[in-house]
């Protein structure tokens, strides 16, 4: 319960503040393999069911916000609405991983652990690929 609460309130406020920074510096050059990295990590470690104290996910979920929080910042910067745009990002990353959470919370029966489980094997599949054409 408490890696939920966490993950819920450190996520969406790690993407607008670093998002903000990302609207006033604009986009990094980097390469593009390192944006499959949020979904090899996370893919993974939902595939593996590897419970983590509450400060390692809200360390995931900080990361995870400010990496991506960069990256949509950076791309809104050009946009004449890029704030109202970022926050309503965010606003959807907050109702995403509110219902998944939720719905992790209530899963009780062993088939909804091993659905999570083949979810997080295909986010990880997803970030294998990603790697793949970033790296090509």
């Amino acid at each position: 319960m408490a890696n939920a609460r966490t993950a819920v309130l450190v996520l969406p406020v790690a993407w607008v503040a670093i998002g903000l920074v990302g609207m006033l510096f604009g986009p990094l050059a980097i390469n593009p393999a390192f944006e499959s990295l949020p979904l090899l990590i996370l893919g993974g470690l939902a595939a593996a069911d590897i419970r983590m104290p509450a400060l390692a996910t809200g360390s995931l979920a900080l990361l995870l916000g400010a990496f991506e929080g960069y990256n949509f910042g950076s791309a809104y910067s050009a946009a004449r609405d890029g704030f109202p745009a970022l926050t309503g990002s965010a606003g959807l990353v907050f109702v995403l991983i509110a219902f998944v959470s939720a719905a992790v919370l209530k899963a009780k029966w062993n088939w909804t652990r091993i659905a999570m489980r083949v979810v997080g094997s295909w986010t990880a599949a997803s970030g294998i690929l990603l790697l793949g054409w970033g790296l090509r």
